[in-house]
């Protein structure tokens, strides 16, 4: 315990510079980390929430969009090693000529839960969830397909989804 709240307060030291808090995945990592430590800041999912250059658009790991970048990879899965490639790679973004201020201002826009509205099986449907980022049963929309998203980009997908209400 005695670990885990030094480590809460020295990331509370790095958040109270920070405008938002960047993880890839995090939903994952929110998890792990106590609201004091974030002051309030808002989340940036580098997983779902930003458009790369190289980037296939669905749910890719960490490695494969860093590869996809021309970033090398010596190890990963740890989280030291994953933040030290993730912040390679906004350089790696920035050095590809994207603007790193609208980069990251997309991935703060409002965003909402979406599911599939077709809740009838159909294989090529879910194939096409699965590839535009939605994932099957999670807590959030049990037995569906669900994405967390920015509400504007709903409209664009090439099928329909409705925005649910999720319990905070």
């Amino acid at each position: 315990k005695l670990e885990a709240d030094n480590a809460a307060k020295e990331g509370a030291k790095f958040a109270e510079k920070a405008d938002a808090i960047v993880a890839y995945g995090a939903e994952f990592d929110r998890r792990f980390v106590p609201a004091s430590a974030t002051d309030g800041k808002p989340w940036v999912c580098a997983l779902d929430d930003l458009a790369y250059p190289r980037g296939k658009g669905g749910r890719e790991s960490l490695v494969s969009l860093a590869l996809a970048h021309d970033v090398g990879v010596a190890s990963a899965h740890r989280a030291a090693a994953d933040v030290d490639l993730l912040a390679r790679l906004f350089t790696r973004v920035h050095e590809m000529g994207v603007d790193l201020a609208a980069f990251f201002a997309r991935g703060l826009r409002p965003k909402a839960v979406h599911v599939v509205a077709d809740r009838a099986f159909d294989e090529a449907r879910n194939v096409l969830a699965k590839a535009n980022g939605f994932e099957w049963d999670k807590p959030r929309a049990p037995r569906q397909w669900s994405r967390n998203m920015a509400i504007e980009d709903a409209a664009a997908l090439p099928f329909a989804v409705k925005e649910i209400p999720v319990a905070q």
